[in-house]
């Protein structure tokens, strides 16, 4: 449990320094999946939703007008600087919506009071995402169900894993987790919180990054470089120094496939 807290403490802060640079270089497929998760949570007039890791509000945005009038859209984060982002634009969003600071693991909902949880790309980055799919059972009522996103493998396809690769040969090797060619371990989350009627897809959005100093932005904004930042200054500039060298052989430049599980069960 204090490895979880750290976590999620250093977590907070990589997004609280990323501020806005985290939509804003995740803008080529935040905005894809976030729509391809709303759509399939096929969101009605009067519902509660609970967005955990809410981020900039990318999620919760979208799914507050398919819930409109008399729904509500509770937006979840540990990190305030992106819930700040997050309440500006709610401000010009058409249904109810409101953002609160607080662990994904430890809700303050009563139990079987929301008919659907969102989670968009959260669950890789906290320690122990079980307790987080048992929160999310715990407050979702009799036959409500939990939809999320999370990183597919190959990872970024090929930048990603060549970032991955790089990391791993200096010891600072990334935080997120990728889940390999078979989905089970995602399924499994469910099933150990009691989720039954899983279902999971399998998406991939082809996206290019101008240069390599964009590539390195959106890795940090998306605290991919969490360990990186906790190395000495002159490991940090070879670690930098080898990635470059290493993604300008690339022959088709800087493209990458997000590669996406989209994750669905029934309580």
């Amino acid at each position: 449990m204090v490895v979880a807290r750290m976590l999620t403490k250093q977590v907070a802060r990589a997004f609280n320094d990323a501020g806005a640079d985290y939509a804003a270089t995740g803008a080529l497929f935040l905005p894809h999946f976030a729509e391809l998760l709303v759509d399939r949570a096929a969101l009605q007039p009067g519902q509660r939703i609970v967005d955990v890791a809410a981020g900039p509000g990318t999620v919760a945005l979208r799914a507050a007008p398919q819930v409109a009038p008399g729904g509500e859209v509770v937006g979840v984060d540990v990190a305030e600087a992106q819930l700040r982002l997050a309440r500006g634009a709610a401000a010009e969003t058409a249904g109810k919506i409101r953002f609160v600071q607080a662990d994904a693991a430890r809700l303050d909902f009563a139990d079987h009071s929301v008919d659907t949880v969102l989670c968009g790309f959260g669950l890789p980055y906290i320690e122990e995402p079980v307790q987080v799919v048992r929160e999310a059972a715990r407050i979702l009522r009799p036959e409500g169900r939990l939809l999320a996103t999370v990183w597919a493998s190959p990872f970024l396809a090929p930048l990603g894993e060549r970032l991955q690769a790089t990391l791993e040969r200096f010891e600072a090797p990334l935080v997120h987790r990728p889940f390999g060619e078979a989905p089970a371990p995602v399924a499994q989350w469910l099933l150990r919180a009691e989720f039954d009627e899983i279902e999971i897809e399998d998406h991939t959005l082809e996206v290019t990054l101008p240069t390599f100093d964009a590539w390195w932005r959106l890795a940090r904004a998306f605290a991919f470089l969490l360990r990186f930042d906790g190395v000495a200054a002159e490991k940090r500039e070879a670690i930098l120094a080898a990635h470059r060298e290493d993604l300008a052989a690339l022959s088709d430049g800087l493209t990458m496939d997000v590669r996406v599980y989209l994750v669905r069960g029934r309580r």
